[in-house]
């Protein structure tokens, strides 16, 4: 499995980098899109990447946040042969507040005004194809969730905390081993791999390539402390996790706090980067 990272929250090289996330995955048999990021930056850096949008046979939607879902306008005439995967769940409102101020995070407007092209995902998995399952967390332990408490959902007028059934994560199997990609792990990634584990229990854990949601785009840690993270790391150790690809949400004070106690590899992935699983 080739990743390669077309959208992240810092530059490459030679590309633009923007606060969102999206993913060009090249599997065994077919070539998925994962995440739009937040702009139409997407189909530049695709351009500059050499990656042509009917390369795209499938588009994959996390979660409906706009840093995943944005470039997702831009992309969907482009990419016209790609089919088109999201949470049912995520035909929502979704929202952060913070200050007194409600930003509208979710781009329902997109989904609803294509709804010939989109595929909703409905049930617990989604068997794709060959190797690529699109997986919802089920009965995630709230210890393992990511602590953030400004996110919610509109329900008939009221403001809801988000439950996180919009997310999906993708499980990539190839050479008899579970290779898992959550852009934001919101659910938690430690709740991620035992529902991977549950789910593939013939199967050896890979890698795990995606944001942990631990500091998002701020300077410092915001959700957890130093202490935290390194329990965090101590519960990874025990999973018998091959390596941790990560980037975005994941925040670079506490990669390094993860580099530094996690027993296996801990790289971080930013944009025009790529790596073979």
């Amino acid at each position: 499995m080739r990743v390669i990272v077309v959208v992240e929250n810092q530059d490459g090289d030679r590309l633009r980098g923007e606060k969102g996330l999206s993913l060009f995955v090249e599997s065994k048999e077919n070539n998925y899109l994962i995440d739009t990021g937040l702009s139409d930056l997407v189909l530049e850096n695709l351009d500059k990447l050499g990656i042509a949008p009917d390369e795209i046979h499938n588009i994959v939607i996390s979660h409906n946040h706009n840093d995943h879902i944005g470039g997702l306008q831009y992309l969907i005439k482009k990419a016209d042969k790609a089919k088109i995967y999201v949470s049912q769940n995520a035909l929502g409102e979704f929202v952060k507040f913070t200050f007194d101020e409600i930003d509208v995070l979710s781009d329902t407007n997109v989904l609803y005004g294509n709804l010939d092209r989109i595929l909703f995902i409905d049930g617990d998995v989604e068997v794709i194809s060959k190797n690529v399952v699109l997986c919802h967390v089920a009965e995630p332990k709230p210890e393992y969730r990511a602590k953030d408490d400004k996110l919610f959902e509109m329900v008939d007028g009221e403001m809801l905390p988000d439950n996180f059934e919009h997310e999906m994560y993708i499980a990539v199997i190839e050479d008899g081993a579970v290779n898992i990609i959550s852009p934001c792990s919101h659910n938690g990634i430690l709740n991620i791999i035992a529902d991977a584990k549950k789910r593939f229990p013939t199967k050896v854990l890979g890698s795990y390539v995606g944001g942990l949601h631990l500091q998002g785009s701020a300077d410092k840690l915001v959700y957890y402390t130093e202490d935290e993270i390194k329990e965090l790391a101590g519960l990874l150790n025990e999973t018998e996790l091959k390596a941790l690809y990560t980037m975005h949400c994941t925040g670079k004070t506490a990669f390094e706090i993860l580099k530094k106690n996690c027993k296996f590899p801990v790289k971080y992935l930013k944009t025009e980067q790529e790596i073979n699983i």
